[in-house]
């Protein structure tokens, strides 16, 4: 979530993939990978996502949503200066390698490195997992 002043709370930006093999029988890894940001009582603020991409697993997927999410939030200007985000996905493992809970994945280190540098512009920003 992202804080839009002090009198409310922190906006909500949530990964989201779908894996379109459940809809269309292929043998691709094709992803449909998206999210939303959400203002303090839920509403969205935006909302993205791009389908067709290729990927080797979920997990490249879900951080690739994550990290688009928070190119977009910086991107729209939506966030005013001290502003707070707290981002969820229901992936664990990638909620605690963002945390560096866990040691991180070689094969996400692109994709995590952008999304610290990305925290870093945010006065508070939180990694949550939440389960589906």
């Amino acid at each position: 979530m992202i804080d839009g002043g002090q009198s409310q709370g922190p906006l909500l930006l949530i990964s989201n993939l779908k894996d379109q093999n459940e809809y269309l029988l292929t043998s691709s890894r094709q992803r449909w990978v998206g999210w939303v940001l959400r203002d303090f009582a839920g509403l969205p603020k935006l909302v993205g996502g791009v389908g067709g991409q290729q990927f080797a697993a979920a997990i490249m997927a879900e951080v690739e949503a994550i990290r688009q999410g928070l190119e977009m939030v910086i991107s729209s200007g939506v966030l005013e200066p001290g502003g707070s985000l707290v981002v969820e996905s229901d992936s664990n493992g990638l909620i605690q390698m963002i945390n560096q809970e866990v040691t991180a994945d070689v094969a996400l280190d692109i994709y995590l490195q952008d999304i610290w540098r990305m925290a870093n512009l945010f006065q508070l920003v939180r990694f949550c997992f939440t389960p589906q």
